[in-house]
C-alpha cells in the first residue's frame, strides 16, 4: 500500500519550493515506490478528474513543483540506483527518478566516471534534472542533461508504461510520431511547428527538430508529457585533472570582447596553408587530443 498523506503540517513542505511561490496546497500528497505505483496513482487520478502536481527535491526557482489543489505525486521513494557498468566510451548508469545527483556523482567518484550535468543546486534529483534539461557550470563544454540520456521509462497520464530508447522511434518528415503501448494502442501525436532558437542554451517550450527522437521531445517537457520513473545514463570519463585560472577585466565591453574572440579562436577546426594549398585541420579528429577540450 502506498504512503499517502493529508495533514497540512506533514504536506507544507511539498506544496513549495526554492521560488518561494506562496499559495500552493493540494489535497494529499502520494509516495508512489515504484513505476507500477506512479502509473497506478495517475491512472487513478485521470479517471476521477484530479490534477497532480510532480515534485522532486523542490529544488526549482520557477514554482513548478508549487500546487494548486489535486495530488502531489512525490518521487522521493524511487531512490534506487539500479545500475553502474564502466565500459570502453565511459560508462552507462540505471537510475530511478528521485536518485540525488550529489548521491550519485559520489558513487562514481571510485569508478573514475563523470555524469557532465551540474545543476547548481546538487541535492535535486535526477528526474527533475531530466524534466528541465537541466544544465550549470559545465555546460558549454558538455552540453545539457539531454546528451546523456539513453534510455527513459515514462508513466503517462493513463498509466501506460512506455520505455524509449535513443535511435528507436523517430518522428517523420512531417512531424508525426506514433508511440505503442504495450495495450495494443498506438499514441498518435504531430510535433508543434515553431523552430527552435539557434542558442548554445535555452529552456523553452517543447523540444522539437527535423525527424527528432522522440525521447527527446520527453527531455525538458517539465513533466507535462509524463511522469519519468526511470533513466539510463550516458557517463564519461573522469578527466585526470583539472586547471582553473581567475582573469579579470576593467569593463564588461572587455570582458564580452574576449569572450567573442574565444570563440572565434576555437580550435574546433583550424585552416592551415602549407605549399599554397589552404587545407582544413580538424583536431577533434587527433586521438592524442581530448575533443571535449577543444571548444571553448
Amino acid at each position: 500500500m502506498m504512503l499517502s498523506k493529508s495533514n497540512p503540517d506533514e504536506i507544507q513542505s511539498f506544496v513549495s519550493d526554492a521560488s518561494y511561490l506562496p499559495g500552493g496546497f493540494a489535497s494529499r500528497v502520494i509516495f508512489p515506490e515504484s513505476a507500477a505505483q506512479v502509473a497506478e496513482v495517475l491512472a487513478s487520478a485521470t479517471r476521477e478528474g484530479t490534477p497532480v502536481t510532480v515534485s522532486g527535491a523542490g529544488t526549482g526557482t520557477v514554482a513548478g513543483r508549487v500546487p494548486f489543489g489535486g495530488y502531489v505525486l512525490a518521487t522521493d521513494r524511487l531512490n534506487k540506483i539500479k545500475n553502474i557498468v564502466k565500459d570502453e566510451a565511459g560508462g552507462r548508469a540505471v537510475v530511478e527518478a528521485g536518485v540525488v545527483l550529489a548521491d550519485f556523482q559520489r558513487l562514481l567518484e571510485p569508478e573514475a566516471l563523470l555524469y557532465p550535468p551540474d545543476p547548481t543546486e546538487r541535492s535535486c534529483f535526477l528526474g527533475g534534472n531530466i524534466a528541465t534539461n537541466a544544465s550549470g557550470a559545465r555546460t558549454f563544454k558538455y552540453g545539457p542533461t539531454r546528451n546523456y540520456v539513453e534510455r527513459l521509462r515514462i508513466a503517462l497520464a493513463t498509466g501506460d508504461l512506455i520505455d524509449l530508447r535513443r535511435g528507436e522511434l523517430r518522428a517523420d518528415a512531417r512531424g508525426r510520431i506514433e508511440i505503442p503501448l504495450q495495450s495494443g494502442r498506438t499514441i498518435e501525436a504531430r510535433l508543434p511547428s515553431y523552430r527552435m532558437p539557434q542558442v548554445r542554451k535555452h529552456a523553452s517550450g517543447y523540444y522539437v527538430a527535423p525527424s527528432m527522437d522522440v525521447l527527446d521531445l520527453f527531455i525538458g517537457s517539465e513533466g507535462t508529457l509524463g511522469v519519468v520513473v526511470e533513466a539510463e545514463l550516458r557517463l564519461l570519463p573522469k578527466p585526470h585533472g583539472l586547471l582553473s585560472g581567475v582573469v579579470f577585466f576593467a569593463s564588461n565591453e572587455s570582458l564580452l570582447g574576449f569572450v567573442a574572440d574565444a570563440r572565434s579562436a576555437s580550435l574546433k577546426t583550424r585552416q592551415y596553408q602549407q605549399s599554397g594549398v589552404v587545407e582544413e585541420w580538424n583536431l577533434r579528429q587527433s586521438p592524442s587530443i581530448d575533443a571535449r577540450a577543444l571548444e571553448y
